[in-house]
Protein backbone atom coordinates (compact mmCIF):
# COMPACT_ATOMS: atom_id res chain seq x y z
CA UNK A 1 0.00 0.00 0.00
CA UNK A 2 2.73 2.37 0.78
CA UNK A 3 4.30 1.80 -2.73
CA UNK A 4 0.91 2.36 -4.50
CA UNK A 5 0.50 5.62 -2.45
CA UNK A 6 3.85 6.70 -3.37
CA UNK A 7 3.86 5.84 -6.97
CA UNK A 8 0.68 7.96 -7.11
CA UNK A 9 -2.23 5.37 -7.10
CA UNK A 10 -5.34 6.41 -5.11
CA UNK A 11 -5.75 3.98 -2.40
CA UNK A 12 -9.23 3.78 -0.54
CA UNK A 13 -11.06 1.90 2.34
CA UNK A 14 -13.61 -0.62 1.21
CA UNK A 15 -16.62 -1.93 3.52
CA UNK A 16 -16.94 -5.36 4.17
CA UNK A 17 -19.37 -7.42 5.97
CA UNK A 18 -18.22 -8.73 9.30
CA UNK A 19 -20.24 -11.82 10.75
CA UNK A 20 -20.40 -12.53 14.85
CA UNK A 21 -17.68 -14.78 15.98
CA UNK A 22 -18.94 -18.65 16.45
CA UNK A 23 -16.29 -19.46 18.95
CA UNK A 24 -16.47 -16.81 21.48
CA UNK A 25 -13.18 -17.11 22.09
CA UNK A 26 -10.09 -15.13 19.84
CA UNK A 27 -7.74 -17.56 18.56
CA UNK A 28 -4.88 -15.26 19.62
CA UNK A 29 -3.78 -14.11 22.94
CA UNK A 30 -2.88 -10.35 23.74
CA UNK A 31 0.76 -10.88 23.42
CA UNK A 32 0.12 -12.45 20.20
CA UNK A 33 -1.68 -9.52 18.89
CA UNK A 34 0.81 -7.31 20.02
CA UNK A 35 3.63 -8.83 18.75
CA UNK A 36 1.68 -8.95 15.63
CA UNK A 37 0.78 -5.53 15.48
CA UNK A 38 4.50 -4.44 16.51
CA UNK A 39 5.69 -6.37 13.09
CA UNK A 40 3.48 -4.99 11.05
CA UNK A 41 4.17 -1.43 12.05
CA UNK A 42 8.41 -1.88 11.72
CA UNK A 43 7.26 -3.37 8.12
CA UNK A 44 4.84 -0.19 7.67
CA UNK A 45 7.68 2.18 9.06
CA UNK A 46 10.70 0.45 6.95
CA UNK A 47 8.43 0.47 3.86
CA UNK A 48 7.77 4.76 4.19
CA UNK A 49 11.44 5.29 4.73
CA UNK A 50 13.11 2.53 1.71
CA UNK A 51 14.24 4.33 -1.18
CA UNK A 52 11.62 4.09 -4.40
CA UNK A 53 13.41 2.11 -6.80
CA UNK A 54 13.90 3.49 -10.31
CA UNK A 55 11.75 0.71 -12.43
CA UNK A 56 8.80 1.58 -9.87
CA UNK A 57 9.26 5.82 -10.55
CA UNK A 58 9.14 5.31 -14.41
CA UNK A 59 5.58 3.63 -13.71
CA UNK A 60 3.70 6.21 -12.37
CA UNK A 61 0.40 7.00 -13.27
CA UNK A 62 1.18 10.06 -16.03
CA UNK A 63 4.38 8.94 -17.52
CA UNK A 64 4.45 7.03 -21.04
CA UNK A 65 4.98 3.72 -19.91
CA UNK A 66 1.99 3.69 -17.18
CA UNK A 67 -0.01 5.15 -20.57
CA UNK A 68 1.14 2.53 -23.16
CA UNK A 69 0.39 -0.71 -20.18
CA UNK A 70 -2.94 0.81 -20.20
CA UNK A 71 -3.71 1.15 -23.72
CA UNK A 72 -2.21 -2.08 -24.15
CA UNK A 73 -4.07 -3.63 -21.11
CA UNK A 74 -7.17 -2.04 -22.44
CA UNK A 75 -6.36 -3.65 -25.78
CA UNK A 76 -5.84 -7.32 -24.56
CA UNK A 77 -9.49 -6.97 -22.30
CA UNK A 78 -11.03 -6.01 -25.26
CA UNK A 79 -9.99 -8.80 -27.78
CA UNK A 80 -10.97 -11.54 -25.14
CA UNK A 81 -14.53 -9.64 -24.69
CA UNK A 82 -15.10 -9.89 -28.11
CA UNK A 83 -14.20 -14.22 -28.30
CA UNK A 84 -16.13 -14.79 -25.76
Amino acid sequence: MVGAARSGFTVRQIPVAMRERTTRRPSASPFRAMVYLSRAGLVLLLAMIRRMPDELKAFTPGTPAYTAFQQRTAELVDRRLTKA
